[in-house]
Order: structure tokens, then sequence, then C-alpha cells
């Protein structure tokens, strides 16, 4: 018997046989069935670079504007649920009231990652310092990251920011110090991971900054909605 972390109530976790026996690491059960229907994953039209669900497999508005401004070098982003009413409930109770328990929700939609260089997106020194820890960080904290990048501070909360503000965003982000020529010798793929793909912005940020270390690398990002 289990408690859900959402609505508090027990329930007991399905038994999948076939992941029983299979060897394999897999979240364990946080939601009973009622809240996990509650999240509803993206369909199978999307847009080729985004992953945002649609009606057609055309790149969306903002791929178009996008690939207007990088010379049709898009980046590839994979998600896995609608960023609905139920997922902006959730990811306002985990980030604006720090309910760290809720990382536990978040990671429990998480498949397996490929071997890349899995690199987080940072959260903000004033937010984590509020917040007493790392939003993205505590999501994926059961995968090998490695923070090679940092916030710049006085950014603001992107959540407060109108869509037109998100996309006239300046570089919020520096690379960590580490020593990259090491890494540059031996790094040819990674993805960057983060809660939520709101216009792209963010992504293209980081990924931009990414590419002074890395100039040869494939760099995609994963992010739990979209």
């Amino acid at each position: 018997m289990r408690v859900c972390l959402l609505c508090g109530n027990c329930f007991l976790p399905p038994v999948d046989l076939v992941r029983l026996f299979s060897f394999q690491a897999f979240h364990e059960a946080v939601l009973c069935p009622h809240c996990q229907k509650l999240f509803q994953p993206l369909g199978p039209i999307r847009c080729p670079a985004c992953g945002r669900s649609q009606q057609t497999a055309q790149l969306c508005r903002d791929c178009q504007r996008w690939e207007q401004i990088y010379d049709g070098d898009l980046l590839v982003n994979c998600s896995l649920y609608h960023y609905d009413q139920a997922m902006h409930d959730l990811m306002v109770q985990y980030k604006r009231y720090g309910d760290y328990q809720l990382a536990q929700v978040l990671a429990s939609f998480l498949p397996p990652l490929p071997n890349w260089l899995l690199v987080p997106i940072p959260t903000s020194p004033e937010h984590q310092a509020k917040r007493g820890f790392d939003t993205i960080e505590a999501i994926f904290g059961n995968y090998a990251l490695k923070p090679l990048l940092t916030k710049i501070p006085g950014q603001g909360a992107q959540g407060m920011r109108s869509r037109q503000e998100r996309l006239e965003a300046e570089q919020g982000f520096v690379l960590a110090d580490v020593n990259y020529p090491i890494y540059n010798r031996s790094i040819s793929k990674i993805l960057l991971l983060d809660d939520i793909y709101t216009t792209g912005r963010t992504l293209y940020h980081a990924r931009d900054c990414l590419r002074r270390a890395f100039p040869s690398a494939k760099i995609k990002s994963f992010t739990i909605c979209r």
C-alpha cells in the first residue's frame, strides 16, 4: 500500500510482471491511478523540432521563427506531456511554493535517457536560495548529470514574463568553471534537460552557450512537458 503524493489517498500500485523480471531500474508508483490520469501524454502528431502536439507534422510557428533566426539550425526537443492545467498546478506547487517531494512525481514521468552527456538547465541563484534546492537537478537526480551551465543572477522568473518578453530575453547562461579541453576530446552528444518547453528561448540560449565549449557536439533537449 502506498500514499499518493498528490491527493494523499492510499492505493495499491499495479504489478507489471514484464518490468518486474526485466532487471531494469524503473520508478516506483507515487501517484494513484486517478491522479496519474490527470496528466495527458502528447499526441502522436507533433512538430518535428520542438515536439509540440498538433494537427499536422509540420514545423510549428515557434520553430518557423527559430528556423529563420538560426538559419535552419533547429534544436530538436523531445517532450512527454501536455502543459495543461493539471501540469501547471503541479509545477506551481513544486516551483513557486517549493514542495520538494513533488520532484518524485515529476521524476516518475521520466523514461530511460540516452547515454549522452546530460546537462540540466540551472535554477537561478535567487530561486535556489529561496527554495533551498535546484528544481531541475532534483527531478533528474537519479541520472549522472553534468552541471556545465550557470544561470546569470538577476534574470528574474521566466513564469512572470509575457510570451514576448521571453522571446526577447537576453542570454541568461554562462559556462561553469570546468576543464573544457578534457571534455572536448570525448563529448559528441549532449542532451539538455528542463521541465517545460514554452517558447524555446531558454533552451536555445543554453545550446548557444554550450557550443562555445563543444562546437562539434550534437546538442538536443528533453523536457517533461510542452
